[in-house]
């Protein structure tokens, strides 16, 4: 059995930010550090937007950024100015890329890849299962899901789900210094529901 100081566990958006952020920190370069997944990273299968009021840890891969954004409802529309805050996007692939170069300059970073059937604990230790080999840790930090969560029936709960499309026109149609950030003008027939344009 192979034990390291931290094991993460995903290598989505929480994984790679934690080991981003870890990174950053000079505390943990004689740390061992695994990072487990089912496959490299190596598409961009995800978009992600935050709000951030300065350059931060992923400015280098942000991919477009805004600070007046359009709000629309069939009773109300406005231009709203975000300062000081920025609306700013990173497609995954870039994110991927720039934190995988990064831990490639750390030889205290391993990166193992197969099906994580598990987690627990070993005793004091924490424990990753990866096609049947087990990994321990001092600290293991978890971000994959191994099963959907019950929702009692009697409980409100929310569902909450974005679809995207990536659009060429031939001619210029949106001003790439606004966004669209919530568009109510659609059937709200199954809930709340609205557009981004991004």
């Amino acid at each position: 059995m192979k034990h390291y100081d931290y094991i993460i566990s995903g290598s989505g958006a929480a994984g790679l930010s934690l080991l981003m952020r870890l990174m950053q920190n000079k505390a943990f370069d004689t740390k061992n550090i695994l990072v487990v997944d089912k496959a490299p990273k190596n598409q961009n299968d995800h978009t992600w937007c935050f709000w951030e009021q300065n350059p931060g840890l992923f400015e280098p891969v942000v991919f477009h950024q805004w600070q007046q954004v359009y709000f629309y409802s069939n009773h109300y529309s406005s231009l709203v100015d975000l300062a000081p805050y920025y609306y700013k996007m990173i497609r995954s692939i870039d994110f991927y890329n720039h934190v995988l170069q990064e831990a490639e300059k750390h030889s205290n970073i391993i990166f193992t890849y197969g099906n994580v059937e598990a987690t627990g604990n070993d005793g004091d230790k924490g424990l990753v299962i990866v096609d049947g080999e087990r990994y321990t840790a001092d600290y293991v930090f978890n971000s994959i899901l191994f099963a959907k969560p019950v929702i009692p029936a009697n409980k409100y709960y929310l569902l909450q789900h974005f679809k995207g499309f990536m659009i060429e026109t031939k001619e210029p149609v949106f001003n790439p210094l606004e966004a669209t950030l919530m568009d109510f003008r659609v059937s709200q027939h199954h809930g709340t529901t609205f557009v981004y344009v991004l």
